[in-house]
């Protein structure tokens, strides 16, 4: 008979997942959640895993995951989204007997701590806090709220940097908060095919040479702005968003809908990238910027300025000599002739066993 203080922990675990970002949102907090849950159902797939949400918005990812058998989609019945996943989600937590629930970005229901069901919450970033120019007043209340009704709600506090950390040490919790850093989506692992320039030429009419910006380009990601002041050493070569046109990207060229799957061959293809944000949780195209072996130009700040490595040059790109100056290592480092090197997939699988050693120590 087993000791009391040794409570067997069940072999197959039934972990819910806050998936309102992944299945109705789009960049980094959507790419973070999807890498998550594929290294998730490949290396540990004797486990269930359930997606909440409220709305599904993205039918290639949702499709995408629904293709494994162990993952499930819940959404609500009849009920006012934001009621539901602020509270009323904790019923169909407790009718799918889960285990472990977490919150993906940042967010955990009212009641989930009576309910008998661990709770782990992941944190990228407080920047409402540190650009309150970058969101509305009832915005930044609101994301106060939810980020100290998650902390007190939480038994395991997930940070994505140790920049996010050392903020989140400063708040009211009790909670030790455990970082564990993103990695790039499994696309990127992935050899590269030598094909996959006349694929990007087919596909989106991407032909001339071109340095790589990701994000939107509005506020504290600085991107119109640090290639009006770099355009000068760039010559005839372009800037390509992958993100949002939102009025302010007259001088770049944007594509706004871009398969997962070809955002490897879209960064191998450039020379650099640019990532002059002021401002990050992480940072993921940096990250995926160094893994496809391109220089990629940061500001000179944490965590941006965090990564170790010779290809993330760092300056202070509000300073147009410095970022100029950047820019120019930048392109020099992107004309030399280099073989790709894939990253180790055996990142992805101690990415998976992070977050589910996780898991298991909440049940013990």
């Amino acid at each position: 008979m087993p000791s009391p203080l040794h409570i067997a922990q069940p072999t197959s675990l039934k972990i819910g997942f806050d998936a309102k970002r992944l299945l109705a949102g789009s960049g980094g907090l959507q790419s973070y959640a999807r890498t998550l849950l594929l290294t998730l159902l490949k290396y540990h797939p004797d486990h269930q895993y359930y997606l909440y949400t409220p709305e599904v918005k993205d039918q290639r990812v949702l499709a995408e995951l629904l293709a494994f058998e162990q993952v499930k989609l819940r959404q609500p019945s009849g009920l006012s989204a934001a009621h539901w996943r602020t509270k009323s989600i904790v019923k169909d937590l407790i009718n799918d007997e889960l285990n472990i629930y977490h919150g993906l970005s940042g967010e955990l229901p009212i009641g989930i701590n009576s309910a008998g069901i661990k709770a782990a919450v992941t944190i990228h970033d407080m920047l409402w806090q540190e650009f309150p120019e970058d969101y509305n007043f009832i915005d930044r209340k609101i994301n106060d709220w939810k980020l100290e009704g998650a902390i007190s709600r939480a038994n395991a506090i997930i940070s994505v940097s140790e920049s996010t950390k050392q903020k989140l040490n400063s708040t009211d919790s009790d909670t030790q908060v455990k970082v564990i850093n993103p990695v790039v989506a499994p696309e990127f692992y992935e050899a590269a095919d030598r094909h996959e320039r006349d694929f990007l030429s087919a596909k989106y009419g991407i032909n001339d040479p071109y340095i790589l910006a990701i994000g939107n380009a509005k506020g504290r990601k600085y991107i119109s702005e640090f290639f009006r002041a770099v355009r000068p050493v760039l010559g005839d070569i372009d800037c390509l968003l992958i993100g949002q046109n939102n009025g302010n990207t007259n001088d770049l060229k944007v594509l706004s809908d871009v398969a997962y799957q070809d955002m490897p061959a879209i960064y191998r293809s450039a020379i650099a990238c640019i990532y002059p944000s002021l401002g990050e949780g992480f940072g993921l195209p940096i990250l995926e910027s160094i893994k496809s072996n391109i220089p990629v130009v940061v500001q000179d700040s944490p965590p941006m300025n965090a990564f170790d490595s010779p290809l993330c040059l760092s300056c202070e790109v509000t300073n147009t000599a410095s970022g100029q100056e950047a820019m120019r290592r930048a392109l020099n480092l992107g004309s030399e002739s280099k073989a790709i090197q894939r990253p180790s997939i055996l990142e992805l699988q101690q990415y998976a066993d992070a977050y589910m050693n996780t898991y298991q120590e909440l049940l013990r």
